[in-house]
């Protein structure tokens, strides 16, 4: 997982996010500028390209991006500037990390 955030109160108006040098789609568009971005703690990992979610601060969690990708983002006609950061605590119950490594639990005598 790539994360990025923004601190800039355009970011919570934030309606497009997408790759600087890539014209074949966005990586996440706001379905409605009425309702807010959903809480980092509410929402899951995303399955394909990005999640824009926010903890106070506006937090992008995107899967699968290529090596060195300039990622955007547009609120409305402003553009606002993301910095590569931590991932945010999702409701998957954990940060997200690059390697996840199980945990198995053994029973028995020695």
């Amino acid at each position: 997982m790539d994360c990025f955030r923004s601190d800039a109160p355009a970011a919570q108006r934030a309606s497009l996010l997408y790759e600087e040098n890539n014209d074949d789609g966005n990586l996440w568009t706001r379905t409605s500028q009425d309702a807010p971005l959903p809480l980092c703690s509410s929402s899951h990992p995303p399955d394909s390209s990005c999640l824009v979610c926010t903890n106070q601060t506006v937090f992008v969690v995107c899967r699968n991006l290529t090596k060195g990708v300039k990622v955007m983002m547009e609120a409305g006609t402003d553009q606002v500037l993301l910095s590569k950061s931590e991932c945010p605590e999702l409701s998957s119950g954990g940060k997200c990390q690059y390697f996840s490594y199980p945990i198995i639990y053994t029973s028995g005598s020695t």
